[in-house]
């Protein structure tokens, strides 16, 4: 593979991200996509960015939002796939090649072990909340309000997302190498054992995959924040 073809895949990164963006928009113009959509225009105009200035986490994010979308219509019947597969393969083939031109001396050495570990605090933070929203004590029904009410539920999801996101925060703090390939694999492993565990317990589909699209998203700025307090910061593991 020639270095011309590397840059051509490379460009061809962010030319896609803005690409379906621009599509996007053109079908919540046209009725035909909800005006939530415009949480993936917001994601895919911050990924195509980075993606420009040759970021390797944007090329992450693009395969898991495309991922995500295939995941999406597949669970819920609501297309083919056969796009978000499409986009899927591309931002694959693309990172791939902007995963080489940082010239890494090797893959992603990940520690498995710590990936489980957080993977199982991160579990236990959701079934925390799973369980206060349902339990009904004096106390906690006096703070947040009875069972399944908007202010139990809301007051619950915003601490445990909080949680997460601190969570990430020190895992990305403690692996200094590769540290966004291991919090991107503990939030892959949490969709993986989450979504079953969800559908187990009666949790509808949809509010699982989203819970881990959020946890992608928080993820990232997890990632981001810990990256922040770095001078001159850029992504080289």
């Amino acid at each position: 593979m020639t270095k011309g073809t590397s840059d051509s895949w490379i460009t061809s990164l962010y030319i896609l991200a803005f690409v379906r963006v621009a599509f996007i928009l053109i079908a919540i113009l046209a009725g035909s996509a909800p005006t939530q959509g415009l949480l993936d225009v917001a994601i895919g105009v911050i990924l195509g960015i980075g993606a420009y200035r040759r970021q390797l986490w944007a090329g992450y994010g693009l395969i898991l939002w495309a991922g995500y979308s295939f995941a999406f219509e597949i669970a819920f019947g609501v297309g083919s796939g056969l796009f978000p597969l499409l986009w899927l393969a591309l931002y694959t083939t693309g990172t791939i090649h902007l995963y080489r031109s940082k010239s890494f001396t090797s893959f992603p050495r990940l520690n498995v072990w710590f990936i489980i570990r957080w993977c199982v605090w991160i579990l236990f933070i959701g079934f925390l909340a799973g369980f206060l929203r349902d339990f009904n004590p004096p106390v906690l029904t006096a703070l947040l309000g009875a069972p399944h009410s908007p202010s139990r539920l809301w007051s619950i999801t915003i601490a445990a997302y909080l949680l997460i996101l601190a969570s990430q925060i020190v895992a990305a703090r403690r692996k200094g190498e590769w540290s966004l390939e291991h919090i991107l694999c503990v939030a892959l492993a949490l969709a993986l054992v989450g979504i079953p565990l969800d559908a187990l317990f009666g949790q509808p589909l949809a509010q699982s995959l989203s819970s881990s699209f959020y946890t992608f998203i928080l993820t990232f700025i997890a990632w981001g924040i810990v990256q922040g307090f770095k001078p001159n910061s850029l992504y080289e593991p």
